[in-house]
Formats: C-alpha cells, sequence, structure tokens
C-alpha cells in the first residue's frame, strides 16, 4: 500500500509582544489551529514556534479526529527559544524516533552557529510510521537564515548530510520542509535538488552520497491554487492575491521530497482536488463565490 498523506508547512510567526491586535498571538493561535484542521494534515512542520505556542497548539489541537502530537526543542543550548516544532495526527502517524541538529560545522553541538546567521538555526526531524499502510518515513522541518546567503545554502548541505546520515541504512522516504527564507531559483533550492552542489561550480564532496530531493511544487498533478507570495507580515499585496500574476521576491516555504507518493496540501498550494466545503472567506482569500440575493 502507497504512503498517502497530507503534509503541511506553516511559519506561525513568534509570539512578539509589539504585535497588536488581530496580530497578536492570542488573536491568531485559533487561526492557525483551524486551518491545520481545515487541511486535515497528518503531519505538520511548523515555523518560529516558542514554548508557549507549541503548548497552545497542542491543547488546541486535542480533540476528536484532530488530536497531534509534538516533537519540539528551541534553538539555544538549554533548548529555549524558537523551534521548529513537528505535529503528528495521533492514532495515524507513529513517531518511532525524533531529534534536532544545528545547521553549523559542529551540527550535533546545541546552540552553534557558523557562517553569520541572525541567530542559531536549526532542523528536527522525526522518524515516522504510518500506521495505515505500515510505511516508515522521514520527516525534516527547518527555518533557515533570514540574513546570510551563505548561512542558508551551508545551512541547507548540512540538512541533506544528515538526511544522508540518518537514512543510511534505512534509506526510507523523505519530506523536508521548512522555511527556506528564499525563492524557488535560489542556490538554496538548487542545492536541495541537486545533492548540494551548485551549477558552475566544482562538485560538492561528500563522504556520504547526498539525497537529490525534488520540488513537489513542480509535481502536482493540477496546477498549483493560491497565492504565490507567502510573507505578507499581516498585509497583503493586492498584485499577489492570485497565483500566476507576479512572482514575489521573496517565496520561502518550501517543501522538498525524495522516493514518496503522497498527496500533499498546503496553504496556497493544493495538489489533489477534494470536495469543496461550504463558503468560506480566509485572510484575502475568496475561495467560492457566495450567490447573491434577490436584489431589494
Amino acid at each position: 500500500m502507497a504512503l498517502s498523506l497530507v503534509a503541511f508547512t506553516y511559519n506561525v510567526r513568534y509570539n512578539a509582544p509589539t504585535d497588536r491586535d488581530g496580530a497578536a498571538w492570542p488573536k491568531r493561535k485559533e487561526h492557525v489551529a483551524s486551518m491545520i484542521r481545515f487541511h486535515f494534515a497528518d503531519v505538520v512542520g511548523l515555523q518560529e514556534t516558542t514554548p508557549q505556542q507549541v503548548s497552545d497548539l497542542r491543547e488546541l489541537l486535542s480533540e476528536g479526529v484532530h488530536q497531534f502530537d509534538v516533537f519540539s526543542r528551541g534553538r539555544y543550548e538549554d533548548g529555549s527559544g524558537e523551534s521548529c516544532a513537528i505535529l503528528y495526527r495521533r492514532g495515524r502517524i507513529h513517531c518511532l524516533n525524533a531529534g534536532t541538529f544545528w545547521l553549523s560545522t559542529s551540527p550535533h553541538e546545541p546552540g552553534s552557529v557558523s557562517w553569520n546567521p541572525a541567530f542559531p538555526r536549526i532542523a528536527s526531524y522525526c522518524h515516522f510510521e504510518d500506521t495505515l499502510c505500515r510505511r516508515q518515513f522521514l520527516f525534516v522541518n527547518t527555518h533557515l537564515d533570514h540574513i546570510s546567503s551563505t548561512a542558508r545554502l551551508e545551512g541547507m548541505r548540512v540538512i541533506l548530510h544528515e538526511i544522508a546520515r540518518v537514512n543510511q541504512e534505512m534509506q526510507l522516504p523523505v519530506i523536508l520542509v521548512g522555511d527556506f527564507n528564499d525563492h524557488p531559483g535560489s542556490n538554496v533550492v538548487y542545492a536541495a535538488t541537486h545533492q548540494g552542489h551548485l551549477a558552475h561550480a566544482p562538485p560538492l564532496e561528500s563522504p556520504l552520497p547526498l539525497p537529490a530531493l525534488t520540488d513537489t511544487r513542480a509535481l502536482t498533478r493540477f496546477p498549483p491554487f493560491g497565492c504565490t507570495a507567502t510573507f505578507t507580515g499581516f498585509h497583503f499585496p493586492p498584485q499577489y492575491k492570485r497565483s500566476g500574476k507576479t512572482q514575489p521576491q521573496h517565496q520561502p516555504s518550501h517543501r522538498q521530497e525524495q522516493g514518496s507518493e503522497t498527496h500533499r496540501r498546503e496553504q496556497g498550494n493544493e495538489t489533489q482536488p477534494r470536495p469543496q466545503p461550504p463558503h468560506r472567506q480566509e485572510q484575502g482569500n475568496e475561495t467560492q463565490p457566495r450567490p447573491q440575493p434577490p436584489h431589494r
């Protein structure tokens, strides 16, 4: 039986004390949980999650068919700070092993940094088993640096090396999700899909063969739905309201995959049709026209 599941990636923005009104986390947290419920995600990679946000989402996603377990570890040496939390559906997905590594020249040294990032950068991973089909897979979640392009590229290479190390004997399908803080044509995405290599550069030396991931946006059975922009700052530029119109400078949320046939749905990227739900209005995106009442 083929592995078939819904994987989801979401930068929820950290709980910033300067956020006010509807942008404040206490106002947003239910909307984040409802997005996960609506897409009926099986595994979710979140970025910028603080311990309080993880606790809030764990509580909000704890009833009925929407019960999730969580693996989370903060980026600082003592385990505090933002995490790349991974949620997985209780009863459907079983976690066999999990860990976190740092995007540095010493990936197993907590809090380590290299290549001048703004903060310590991490990736968390889970070795999962889907209890429906008894297939196992590796799920990796990261948040690359927003300042240093070198840190983003080298961070992606560390991720590929760690995937190769963890997966050396198991050879499992791999799903990599995260906020890459870069655009689709960047060196980061190229390296992820070319075993860490760059075009017009000397071959990358590695003690292990690195995985060649595939950008799932290019593999969708149907054209991707929704916006090309994934960063709004709580303001939605009108020119990005429909896909295929304007390519923004940054399209940071990305998922790469290796050797896994899955059905996937992201915010703004639907890969398999599902029955249309009743009309709903989401952030800057009306998904189905509402019948107009008689004029009076």
